[in-house]
C-alpha cells in the first residue's frame, strides 16, 4: 500500500457519472448563490446612491 494513493482516495469505487453529477450540482449552487448575492448588492447600492 502506498502512503499517498490519489487514485484510491479520489475515485475508489464511485462511478464517474456520480462524480460528474455532484460537480454540476455544486457549480449550479455556486452560480445561483453568486447571482443572488450580486442581485442583493446591486439593489443595496442603488438604494444608497439615490
Amino acid at each position: 500500500m502506498k502512503a499517498f494513493d490519489l487514485q484510491r482516495m479520489a475515485l475508489d469505487n464511485v462511478p464517474v457519472a456520480f462524480l460528474g453529477e455532484v460537480a454540476l450540482r455544486s457549480f449550479y449552487t455556486l452560480f445561483w448563490c453568486s447571482f443572488l448575492k450580486g442581485d442583493r448588492t446591486t439593489r443595496r447600492t442603488a438604494n444608497v446612491a439615490f
